[in-house]
């Protein structure tokens, strides 16, 4: 039972909390059932709160938990009690919204941090008693509405008392200590300031703009005290405080607009020349690019709201406290981990509610002091909301703004508590009857001014849910990110499978407790699987959330996890046909190269192997005894110059040009081309050749005749269409080629190029991708190597296919091309031609050093009319391509064809 409680308990509070947001916006609505509607509201926050604490003090096992809980339900049920006698004319769901909020900071203290919640409780519990002053300071002090001067004084001082004597925290002097008590000074300046500018603004004068400039000028005294306190975040508030107080109550539009002018010429300003700023900004840009230091707080942000997702990770199994400053400016980043996006969703709704609700108060103001001051409120909640929740979500720069009521920091708590109290206490009860009057100009102001509030929250709130959850699943994955062994250690990785079911990768529980990942066919799969020792690779790395994602019903995991297994996560099925991988990676064992075998009507890679490999099984073993070699990918990040096999480049830039049979060559096995010396294999004569026999005898000097034939910029175009020197996306990771022709090198490179020698490089998976497109008519449809994810099951959770194709040539260019490769292969694939089946193919020897051997090239596809496969076989420094990479390629065709040879 108590397993099951604990693992349904997201959902519960979720559904309270649902609950609650559903009565609270339904008593704004109508007025029908209020009283129902208000006992349902207050049962639903006293059932969360004891539920979430239940749930807590089940997790950490702890009595004192349980006795705290007690104390906070004490004073909940004293506070109701008060609260009805001291402001019997408040909004009594406004209310409720603040205790909600005020018992999950505790909740979420009390998990973070006992000592601090413990902290915030004992000055909560202080700062609600004094605001039950406020209404009888209200009654007898009716003259504070004339001391705004003594509102201006009082806050001057605290603020430059700061700036002189303060404490830097975090970059920013905005802290006081006396007597072992450390307070933010400007947290209650910020009501004084309200108090001043709305004293200020509502004097009756015959000089108008003297008195808005004197209010200006007050509010540049303080902005400009927190600018040199680095404070930029309470100089921001201030600033928009002051703007829309006097924009609301003064109905003028021109000093607005002037100050408007200046704070943002002041802003840019303050970017240039403030390094604290500059380091916000670039961690919000990208805060990976600087991970090590300023942006290491947002990124934590992001892994722990992408741990939590929609449900959540669970009271006290996340890793919130990786979050720098988590218990104050970052704790709905806590909230998201632990809770889930769905309850901090329903947060935001529960501040919106709160600025709806102070903008019903607002409306019914009718002393012009008390609306001066509600507006004020209005402005300084919404803003600070905005800008904490932006910062925490990667909307905006981080501020270091807290979060109402939530948020650890006795100031913070004791203003906005101040505030609510303070907001709810001007109500005077004819003014709650809400008599229906024509709305004045400030009224419609206000409403405007709250509208737009409302809408940034409402943005907020679109932006956390479509933007940023998203976005931290994308990035969840980081070496940085902690909750990485967390989740290693507590669920078992999906499987790794290949097309027919086979086992490339599988964790299991051994009997210590540890969780092992196994991969059975070792090397043969190390470059397709990847492995798990040392940082992760291939699949493991490129699906490591999918592997780990549990895609069963929200039934089946509550089960399985209530009868205490551990669940699997997902498995991915890869496109690889196993027979092919095992045929290729023994025919290339001993040698160190690499083989693709692809589909090329779908792009499903069939077969992917790289050697020399390495042992995924041993690899924290044998790491120290690893060569470089054994972990590189020849396959995909391997650059070798593409020997003959560029021909079909150097051909269709040709046949662009020029027409077939304009071409005639007579080859005398050696040549001089722009005084570089040009050879046949062997400086074999061909003599006179056609194109078609100069490409099927693969002769050099043929080729570097058309360098004359051939507008090198129509060259580099081609190789630009075809793919060197980028990368396409939505494939396989693979490095981009080395294709370039530089002004001072050009001669020698064009020439060399025209066979595939010199500066170009190519990768072999770029080369299968070409010949692919070839055999598919000129589209290239775009390679990739999973083909499905399942969860542990069985059951199908999602289907991938290729990502797009790339046109590359035209039908006829590629038929051309096609008809070429044939005859190169013919002599040497003639028993294919035999058994029903036309191979068309193109072999390549490339040469890399003097007095070495080449590297043996052979790209081929099959059949040549309606083409099925394409594979490409390089094998490094043997000799040639027929002797050493043609074999492969038979081997691989007679595994394809191994049940169904055409008779």
């Amino acid at each position: 039972m108590i397993v099951w409680m604990i693992t349904t308990a997201n959902i519960v509070l979720s559904f309270l909390l649902t609950f609650y947001v559903l009565a609270v916006y339904s008593s704004i609505l109508t007025r029908r059932y209020k009283t129902g509607l208000l006992h349902f509201i207050g049962f639903c926050r006293y059932l969360f709160h004891g539920y979430s604490f239940l749930i807590l003090c089940l997790i950490k096992q702890s009595v004192i938990i349980l006795l705290f809980y007690i104390l906070q339900l004490a004073f909940f049920l004293l506070a109701d009690f008060l609260q009805k006698r001291m402001f019997p004319n408040s909004i009594k769901t406004l209310y409720q919204n603040m205790m909600l909020l005020l018992s999950i900071g505790f909740l979420m203290l009390t998990r973070l941090s006992f000592s601090y919640a413990i902290k915030q409780f004992i000055i909560a519990v202080i700062a609600y008693m004094i605001s039950l002053l406020i209404p009888l300071i209200l009654k007898y002090l009716p003259e504070i509405s004339k001391l705004g001067w003594l509102y201006t004084i009082l806050g001057l001082l605290l603020l430059f008392g700061v700036l002189v004597t303060g404490s830097t925290i975090f970059g920013a002097r905005n802290w006081l200590t006396i007597k072992n008590i450390t307070f933010q000074p400007s947290e209650f300046v910020k009501l004084l300031f309200i108090l001043s500018l709305a004293g200020c603004l509502i004097r009756e004068t015959k000089h108008k703009y003297f008195n808005l400039f004197f209010v200006s000028f007050i509010a540049f005294l303080h902005v400009s005290i927190l600018v040199l306190s680095n404070d930029f975040g309470g100089a921001l508030i201030f600033f928009i405080v002051y703007l829309l107080m006097l924009f609301v109550v003064s109905a003028d539009w021109i000093v607005p607009t002037l100050a408007i002018i200046t704070g943002t010429m002041v802003a840019v300003l303050a970017y240039f020349y403030s390094g604290h700023i500059k380091e916000r900004v670039m961690a919000w840009k990208d805060p990976f690019s600087c991970i090590e230091k300023e942006g290491y707080q947002m990124a934590q942000s992001l892994f722990a709201i992408g741990s939590g997702g929609w449900g959540g990770a669970g009271l006290g199994k996340g890793m919130p406290e990786t979050v720098p400053v988590v218990t104050s400016d970052f704790i709905f980043s806590a909230i998201t981990e632990e809770l889930g996006a769905i309850i901090a969703v329903l947060l935001l709704f529960i501040y919106i509610n709160c600025l709806i609700l102070m903008l019903t108060l607002a409306l019914e103001r009718k002393q012009p002091f008390f609306f001066a001051i509600t507006t004020g409120g209005i402005v300084l909640f919404g803003i600070q909301l905005f800008l904490n929740v932006g910062g925490v979500i990667q909307m905006i720069p981080s501020t270091g703004v807290t979060l109402a009521f939530i948020s650890y920091g006795g100031s913070s708590l004791s203003s906005t508590i101040f505030l609510f109290q303070g907001i709810q206490g001007m109500r005077r009860k004819r003014e709650s009857k809400q008599i229906k009057e024509k709305k004045t100009g400030q009224q419609k102001r206000m409403i405007g001014v709250c509208s737009g509030l409302l809408i940034l929250l409402t943005v907020t709130s679109v932006y956390f849910t479509g933007v940023t959850v998203e976005k931290a699943k994308e990035v969840y994955h980081n070496e940085y990110n902690q909750r990485l062994k967390q989740l290693e250690m507590t669920r078992l990785k999906g499987k790794i499978l290949a097309n027919d079911g086979t086992i490339l990768a599988q964790s299991i529980l051994g009997e210590d407790g540890v969780v092992y990942r196994l991969y059975p066919h070792g090397k043969m799969t190390a470059f397709i699987t990847g492995q798990m020792a040392f940082g992760t690779t291939g699949l493991e790395n490129a699906h490591y959330l999918n592997l780990y994602s549990v895609g069963l019903n929200l039934l089946e995991k509550l089960k399985r996890e209530t009868k205490g297994e551990m669940l699997e996560g997902n498995r991915v099925i890869t496109t690889i046909d196993m027979e092919l991988q095992k045929i290729a990676y023994e025919a290339l064992d001993g040698y160190q190269g690499a083989v693709g075998v692809i589909e090329v009507k779908t792009g499903r890679i069939l077969a992917l192997v790289s050697t020399p490999s390495y042992e995924p099984n041993r690899i924290s073993v044998e790491w120290e005894e690893l060569k470089d070699a054994s972990l590189f990918n020849r396959f995909t990040q391997g650059l070798y110059p593409p020997g003959s096999t560029f021909k079909l480049v150097t051909t269709l830039a040709y046949l662009r040009e020029h027409k077939e049979e304009e071409f005639s060559y007579t080859c005398f096995g050696s040549s001089d081309v722009r005084n570089i010396k040009v050879n046949c294999y062997k400086q074999e004569a061909h003599g006179t050749q056609t194109l078609e026999e100069a490409f099927a005898n693969s002769c050099n000097t043929a080729y570097a005749s058309l360098c004359t034939m051939v507008s090198i910029e129509e060259f580099q175009n081609i190789a630009k269409e075809l793919g060197f020197g980028i990368v396409w996306e939505n494939t396989i990771p693979y490095k981009a080629d080395d294709f370039t022709l530089t002004e001072e090198t050009k001669d020698v490179s064009f020439v060399q190029a025209m066979f595939g020698q010199g500066e170009t490089l190519i990768t072999p998976f770029h080369n299968l991708m070409l010949t692919a497109a070839i055999a598919n008519g000129g589209i290239l449809q775009l390679p990739y190597l999973v083909e499905r994810e399942e969860n542990c099951d069985g059951e199908v959770v999602e289907i991938y296919q290729s990502k797009g194709i790339k046109q590359l040539m035209s039908e006829k260019e590629a038929e051309t091309l096609t008809r070429y490769m044939v005859k190169a292969s013919k002599d040497f694939m003639q028993e294919w031609e035999e058994r029903g089946i036309t191979i068309a193919g193109k072999t390549g020897s490339a040469e890399y050093a003097q007095g070495k051997p080449a590297h043996a090239w052979y790209v081929c596809f099959a059949p040549a009319k309606e083409a099925e496969i394409a594979i490409c076989v390089l094998v490094e420094g043997v000799g040639t391509g027929r002797e050493y990479a043609v074999p492969i390629a038979n081997k691989l065709l007679e595994g394809y064809w191994r049940d169904s040879f055409v008779q």
